[in-house]
């Protein structure tokens, strides 16, 4: 409601402080009730900013591409680890706990595995990157169903888990906190059915 009131420009600066995943629910409400300002926000982000929120606004509600967030960090195996480091210092880095996770991709940018930052920090500085990652055997797909990405989080007890497209790209990844959200946003719909109370009464 407040967003709508805003100028585009002023919209655009709140929008870009956001995790990719909230900025794009914001913006899905915001299509609901004005579709031509939600796109006219878009259309002024910066164009990274703007192809993220289009490609995550293209995925059903409710499948682990809806909640997944573009911001984490990535790095090709063949490289060796000071040319990682160089190459993770121009990243932008996500202000988060999960920045102490690395993923690795192949020259398809397929996902092979990941590394954490401290493994990163303790090897030789001449090392392959292929040869110290470890395998990411658990990871989610993007149009998985949400219950089955929450049953996932429940099984394995992760902090975040990587999400690939149907080729194996790596597009995203899901933390412990969105499946927060998600756990209690299914709670409450169980509890409305439950008692016989309709959504609108929230």
């Amino acid at each position: 409601e407040l967003i709508s009131f805003f100028k585009t420009d002023l919209a655009v600066e709140y929008i870009k402080e956001m995790e990719p995943d909230d900025a794009v629910d914001l913006l899905e409400e915001l299509f609901e009730r004005d579709e031509e300002k939600a796109g006219e926000i878009i259309n002024a982000l910066p164009k990274k900013e703007a192809s993220d929120i289009r490609g995550l606004l293209s995925y059903e509600e409710d499948t682990a591409g809806a909640i997944m967030t573009t911001e984490y960090v990535s790095i090709p195996e063949e490289l060796t680890v000071e040319a990682a480091l160089k190459n993770i210092r121009k990243q932008s880095l996500p202000e988060s706990e999960i920045s102490f996770f690395i993923f690795i991709t192949d020259n398809e940018k397929k996902l092979v595995g990941y590394i954490t930052l401290r493994d990163l920090l303790v090897s030789d500085l001449k090392q392959k990157i292929k040869d110290i990652r470890n395998d990411y055997k658990i990871k989610l797909y993007a149009n998985m169903d949400v219950t089955e990405t929450v049953n996932i989080f429940r099984k394995y007890d992760l902090v975040v888990l990587p999400v690939v497209n149907a080729k194996e790209v790596l597009v995203g990844i899901i933390t412990a906190d969105d499946m927060v959200d998600v756990v209690v946003k299914e709670a409450t719909e169980d509890i409305y059915k439950l008692s016989g109370t309709s959504e609108d009464a929230e």
